[in-house]
């Protein structure tokens, strides 16, 4: 009986390590969708709000089309490596970074700033799950800002390091509550920010984009995250009271991961 729970759970884990490096290397999809498919809230709230599956790596998106991108990293807000390839918060790192050509790196911004916002709050790491770091989207003259016209990075605590184990050491988000509350702070961030560009007659922020937290080096396979993220999305939007932004894009970044999420945004949202 032992053995062949041990041999169960030995298959378990190989499952869970495949879906893992799957999702690590995949390609993204070759030609990027901003709006593969658009939704809405069911009923009359928020009418004019869109909730779109965005498909592909989101540095494809045309300039100008998204405001504000959130990266789900981990609660010692250390940015994957520069080298990483497919990790949203790698790419989101070289594209902040002020990079000379043959790759010479000036500036590590995004990082940089993270570490900023640290040392001016005591210095303290690990910061608490769901907390949600409002950063620019890097240097002035790196693609985020001067090619992609993106104007913030949101850091969204998403992913628990438990330093010093073997067995379990990283822990993403567990439930839908936590997804809830985590996306509720980015949408309360936005509709603050917008609020100070109001009193100083700048443009607003009108969209923002979301991947789906904890996946990847997060330990959380996109099917796993779905419904929890989805669902999360779904109260979070019915729980506000105002909004002051036009567009959520929520990323998807292979054609193998679009029908989990797909099939979940079906069930709680109206197609639009």
């Amino acid at each position: 009986h032992i053995r062949r729970l041990a041999l169960e759970t030995q298959d378990q884990q190989k499952g869970h390590y495949r879906e893992r490096e799957n999702h690590w290397y995949a390609l993204p999809r070759k030609d990027f969708d901003l709006a593969y498919r658009t939704y809405r809230l069911p009923g009359p709230r928020f009418n004019r709000l869109r909730i779109c599956l965005a498909v592909g790596n989101v540095l494809d998106a045309p300039s100008g089309s998204i405001d504000v991108i959130v990266n789900s990293e981990n609660d010692f807000l250390h940015m994957a490596r520069f080298f990483e390839v497919s990790t949203l918060s790698a790419r989101l790192r070289r594209a902040g970074s002020y990079i000379e050509e043959g790759g010479i790196v000036v500036d590590d911004t995004v990082q940089r700033e993270l570490d900023e916002y640290v040392a001016d709050h005591g210095g303290r790491r690990p910061l608490p799950t769901r907390s949600v770091v409002v950063r620019s989207a890097g240097h002035e003259k790196g693609v985020l800002r001067a090619r992609k016209k993106v104007k913030y990075l949101f850091h969204a605590v998403t992913v628990r390091l438990n330093i010093g184990s073997l067995d379990h050491p990283v822990h993403p988000l567990d439930n839908q509550e936590e997804f809830r509350d985590t996306i509720s702070r980015i949408f309360e961030k936005i509709n603050e920010l917008n609020s100070a560009h109001e009193a100083a007659g700048t443009a607003p922020l009108r969209s923002v984009a979301i991947p789906i937290f904890g996946t990847g080096s997060g330990g959380n396979s996109v099917s796993a995250a779905a419904r929890k993220m989805v669902s999360g999305l779904y109260d979070a939007l019915r729980e506000l009271d105002s909004i002051s932004f036009d567009c959520v894009y929520l990323l998807v970044y292979s054609d193998g991961e679009v029908q989990p999420v797909e099939k979940q945004m079906d069930s709680l949202f109206e197609s639009a």
